[in-house]
């Protein structure tokens, strides 16, 4: 459910997870790829 929220989102943008105890909204602060 956390993957399915952070898809398509990119660095300054706010997401939704929706979760059983209850919605909660996170930030995207920076995305790093594996090397």
């Amino acid at each position: 459910p956390l993957g399915r929220a952070l898809l398509g989102a990119g660095p300054g943008d706010e997401v939704i997870w929706r979760r059983p105890a209850g919605d909660q909204v996170i930030e995207v602060m920076d995305i790093v790829g594996e090397a």
